[in-house]
């Protein structure tokens, strides 16, 4: 008589220091790709491809800052459509790991915060400040509610979610970050956890909590990375939630690439030692718009550029490079898997030329704005030029001392164009001639980024 097994639960947990995917052992092979940074007709060629290089996993933020834009008003339309992007992972084949935050870095604007929350000036993220908590739970909710259909046990993709973001680079605030992984099942995340951090104790220690995998973050030397993590976390599964694959590039700056040898032994290692790995980044795509973050602190400034290709396996535009080449063939030596064929890559798109026949002055179509001096936030304007004025008191010359703006202006005088200070450049006087008693000074600032 034929015996009949019943179907597996869907199911993904950790067992004997392993993970287990529907019962049986599963070593994640994940590649990072972020849905707002590709515009949604090319998600599916670029999954096909994940696929074609041997990954099983695709690894992804979600993006707070671009999700509610303006505070109480969400939009998972188009490009952020997220429901969707992670249906064509399940359809492609991929599981899935899910990384809502609320704090995410990427180089993305405020680390992916919206900017409304600096309105509030008593607001304090990354911490239990109430107005926060209020603001990033209700945020978590409606991501839980997206995602909860799409969790493994219900039968979805999704195998773990991530609590925050590298805290241990930030803080060792254990409170806030209970409060984190206690808000995300609060939210219907009822899956495996994990968090990811930096290498070092240090790091680790600061980010690491009870109920959450913890997994570790760097960009060579894979088989003595994890001593510190065996050593606070003994018989817990190896994952790198991070392999630093490339690198992301700075305005004015070269761009950066990285030898692919290195990259190639530490993750030979991995395979035969059946360690898990995230590969940070897949297929970078482009920050477009306002997304681009930056970086610095007291007076450095660095603004990241709309690129994000990151020199990643699959280019920019996603075109597969030598890097894609050279992994696609180590796993399937290392794997002796039949890995699928490389989709063709869609045809780059022609654009006739054109000609810019109108405009608009500036100084005629520059609104009223509010009394005082208000910040972008106060003023609900999260990105764009804002015009501050004022009228000098006296002729003669004179010195503009600015010492805190962001990011760039340009200055002035009497309608004229007399100068700019750029943040990059630590610029913060400019010496002016004023032509008559007053005489309107204007200064249009920009808002390059928050850090």
């Amino acid at each position: 008589m034929p015996l009949f097994l019943p179907p597996q639960t869907p199911s993904f947990e950790v067992s004997g220091g392993e993970f287990r995917l529907d019962g049986k052992r599963f070593v994640i092979h994940s590649g990072e790709m972020h849905y707002p940074r590709v515009p949604r007709p090319y998600w599916r060629d670029r999954m096909k491809k994940m696929k074609a290089m041997g990954l099983n996993t695709l690894c992804t933020y979600v993006f707070w800052n671009l999700h509610e834009s303006r505070e109480g008003k969400f939009d998972f339309s188009g490009d952020l459509d997220l429901a969707a992007y992670l249906k064509t992972a399940q359809e492609e084949g991929l599981m899935v790991i899910l990384r809502p935050g609320p704090y995410i870095c990427t180089e993305l604007d405020f680390g992916g915060y919206p900017a409304w929350l600096l309105k509030n000036r008593e607001t304090r993220v990354r911490s239990l400040n109430p107005t926060f908590k209020n603001a990033a739970g209700r945020y978590l909710d409606k991501v839980g509610t997206i995602a909860r259909p799409f969790l493994r046990k219900n039968g979805g993709p999704i195998i773990m979610a991530q609590v925050e973001n590298e805290y241990g680079s930030y803080g060792a605030d254990h409170e806030y970050m209970t409060w984190c992984r206690d808000r995300m099942k609060w939210a219907g995340f009822d899956c495996q956890l994990m968090t990811s951090d930096g290498p070092g104790e240090s790091n680790l220690k600061g980010g690491m909590i009870d109920g959450a995998v913890a997994t570790v973050n760097f960009g060579g030397g894979a088989p003595g990375a994890f001593d510190a993590l065996q050593k606070l976390r003994p018989g817990s599964p190896r994952m790198i939630g991070e392999y630093w694959f490339g690198w992301f590039d700075h305005v004015g700056r070269r761009h950066h690439t990285t030898a692919i040898e290195p990259h190639l032994e530490d993750l030979r290692w991995c395979l035969k030692n059946r360690v898990s790995f995230n590969l940070y980044m897949f297929h970078g795509g482009s920050n477009f718009g306002f997304m681009p973050g930056s970086n610095g602190s007291g007076d450095t400034f660095d603004l990241d550029t709309q690129s994000y290709d990151y020199d990643a396996p699959l280019d920019e535009s996603g075109r597969p490079t030598p890097k894609f080449f050279a992994v696609r063939k180590l796993i399937e030596e290392e794997t002796r898997m039949a890995l699928p064929p490389i989709p063709e890559t869609p045809p780059t798109v022609a654009v006739p030329s054109f000609k810019l026949e109108e405009y608009a002055p500036l100084w005629k179509n520059t609104p009223t704005l509010l009394v005082g001096k208000p910040t972008f936030e106060e003023a609900d304007q999260a990105y764009g030029f804002m015009e501050y004025s004022t009228d000098l008191p006296a002729a003669g010359r004179q010195t503009l001392e600015l010492s805190r703006y962001g990011d760039y202006v340009i200055v002035y005088v009497d309608g004229k164009r007399v100068g700019t200070l750029d943040r990059r450049k630590r610029e913060k006087t400019l010496e002016i001639d004023v032509p008559k008693e007053g005489v309107r000074l204007s200064l249009l600032v920009e808002v390059h980024s928050r850090i």
